[in-house]
């Protein structure tokens, strides 16, 4: 979703764009409900240049993240985006 958007319905689809190299990137996912503490919370493990994750959710506001691994080297977190599930 774009960054803050309200989603009315409990799944969303989440997607990244790759490292652009030729190379082979392993991307991880954090979800949580806490824009600042993640808790080490990876949701999902994805070598494909973009990805995408359904999840059911309750309604309230998330944020997420992902990052890139090569090798033994971890790259930072990518900026938080937020979403709000709001379900009537």
């Amino acid at each position: 979703p774009k960054n803050n958007q309200t989603l009315p319905a409990n799944s969303v689809i989440l997607r990244w764009n790759k490292i652009y190299s030729s190379d082979t990137y392993q991307y991880e996912v954090e979800v949580s409900t806490d824009s600042i503490l993640f808790d080490d919370n990876i949701i999902h493990n994805s070598t494909t240049s973009s990805d995408s994750i359904i999840m059911n959710l309750n309604n309230q506001q998330y944020y997420w993240r992902v990052r890139a691994i090569k090798n033994q080297t971890t790259y930072p977190w990518s900026t938080t985006q937020a979403f709000l599930i709001f379900k009537p």
